[in-house]
């Protein structure tokens, strides 16, 4: 028998139906509405984080390039390096003692000659930093390759007494271990270093949180980007799905000071796949509970009204059977509800239909009396007629 048939024939079948249709309904849109606003505030929750972890990479990152700044600056002003007297080489030799963060540091000439503390000799003339340098630039830095290594150089001018500049200062930090610290603030899974000319590193976190670094060289992303009126001091980030992954990224990048680099921070937006599947098949689980949990009641109740449905369609049965002489049950006669109402309204109908059959009983009584009376006197008469 179809659901159809089966809802027409019962009373109980209709009510669990329709209720349990209802209720099923209820529990998906439910669940479809819950699971949007989850959904909906989870990414933000995740969208903030991983904002406050990148904005702390790129403002660690700032303050790592302006420290080294102040540094070289500072040791630019050095009394003795602003002597003419001395030659660069004399002036690297002093600075052999003195301590700094840098990797090396060392002395150029005007003419771009120079020498390392290391014991290095180097020839920058003509490269755009230095002739920076030389036009009294303090805020100079660049991303220089040397045997393999990367570096980060910075540049200070060093003036003499007179204020003419008479030579430059370089101090150079390795770029592995500037990036291992901002990976480490950042937790991300890329980050890089990139100008205008699309030139630029690019840092990757491996499984065994072992950073490989990969030189960019005329990089269109990076070139893209910097085709937007980029301000300094300012952070922007846009979300990047992948689509063959399935993986959504967090790109953070802003310019570093008033200089021509920027640096970039991309991170996964962490376990928010892990928290929808886990919320999902939670709600899953509520929603079917609800439902059995909700079909059941129905069931019963539905029950309960069939079963005191069914008692009034018996009383019905016997007291026909019985012309009307059995009284309606009390238990339906005390129900305060329809059934109550539609027992007590039978109760006056039998009643009705009980002085009813009396009537009519004692019309029948009362005709078949006449009609005797009548026989006997007709009898009486033709006796006599006879006689």
């Amino acid at each position: 028998m179809s659901i159809v048939e089966r809802r027409k024939k019962s009373i109980r079948n209709r009510l669990t139906i329709d209720f349990g249709i209802i209720l099923i309904g209820i529990c998906v849109f439910n669940y479809l509405l819950v699971s949007y606003i989850y959904k909906d505030r989870l990414y933000r929750q995740e969208q903030d984080k991983t904002d406050i972890v990148a904005n702390a990479a790129i403002t660690q990152t700032e303050l790592i390039i302006q420290d080294s700044r102040n540094i070289i600056s500072n040791i630019s002003r050095i009394k003795f390096l602003k002597d003419y007297e001395q030659s660069v080489k004399e002036k690297t030799d002093k600075l052999e003692d003195y301590v700094s963060p840098f990797f090396d540091i060392g002395i150029v000439g005007v003419d771009g000659q120079g020498i390392s503390v290391g014991g290095e000799s180097f020839n920058v003339a003509g490269n755009h930093l230095f002739e920076d340098a030389l036009q009294g630039k303090y805020n100079t830095f660049d991303l220089r390759r040397y045997e393999g290594e990367y570096y980060l150089v910075f540049l200070s001018p060093i003036k003499g007494e007179d204020e003419n500049i008479q030579a430059v200062m370089i101090g150079v930090r390795r770029a592995e271990d500037f990036f291992d610290q901002i990976m480490q603030v950042s937790s991300g899974q890329l980050c890089f270093l990139g100008n205008r000319s699309g030139d630029g590193v690019v840092v990757t976190k491996g499984s065994s949180d072992i950073n490989t670094v990969e030189l960019l060289t005329d990089n269109e992303g990076i070139k893209n980007i910097f085709e937007k009126d980029l301000l300094f001091g300012k952070e922007y980030n846009y979300s990047i799905a992948n689509e063959y992954t399935n993986t959504v990224f967090n790109f953070n990048y802003e310019m570093i000071g008033d200089s021509e680099w920027l640096i970039g921070v991309v991170n996964t937006k962490g376990k928010i796949d892990v928290g929808l599947k886990t919320f999902n098949i939670a709600m899953l689980i509520g929603m079917i509970t609800a439902i059995v949990i909700g079909l059941i009641i129905v069931y019963l109740i539905a029950s309960s009204i069939a079963k005191r449905m069914q008692h009034i369609v018996s009383h019905l049965e016997e007291t026909i059977k019985s012309e009307f002489k059995e009284s309606v049950p009390t238990e339906l006669l005390e129900n305060e509800d329809e059934i109550g109402s539609i027992a007590r309204e039978m109760k006056h109908l039998e009643d009705k239909m009980a002085e009813m059959l009396i009537s009519i009983k004692e019309s029948i009584n009362y005709l078949n009396d006449r009609l005797s009376s009548v026989s006997q006197e007709k009898e009486k008469r033709d006796d006599e007629a006879l006689s």
